[in-house]
């Protein structure tokens, strides 16, 4: 009998791939940009008070959404890719950036006055 290899961890694979191909990745969705990345976009910008408190998850390099965000409310945005993180704080100012795992990390209850995840 085969023993079972060991779990891996798939966050980190994840993660590690994030940090190599996050470049690429911002080119590609900046070629093509999203109508339904823009609506949403709009429902958050449009449906939650001046100054709220947004959570922002998966938030890559920053660009454009945090930035966008960043402009009307006190911005929290996760991603669990370092690098990406490290890019996020050079391009936008004024959010909290936390290098943090999404399905993990957690807040108090009723902390924010809404959430935004895309892809």
């Amino acid at each position: 009998m085969t023993e079972n290899p060991e779990p891996q961890d798939f966050v980190a694979e994840v993660a590690a791939g994030y940090d190599a191909v996050g470049d690429d990745y911002y080119r590609y969705c900046r070629s093509e940009p999203s109508a339904v990345v823009e609506k949403y976009g709009r429902l958050i910008l449009d449906g939650i008070v001046q100054d709220g408190s947004v959570l922002e998850l998966g938030c890559g390099n920053g660009l454009p959404t945090t930035q966008k965000l960043a402009q009307k409310f006190d911005v929290t945005a996760l991603d669990f890719s370092q690098k990406q993180i490290e890019k996020a704080r050079q391009n936008v100012a004024g959010p909290r950036f936390l290098h943090a795992d999404m399905s993990t990390v957690e807040f108090p209850e009723g902390h924010f006055d809404g959430v935004i995840a895309f892809y």
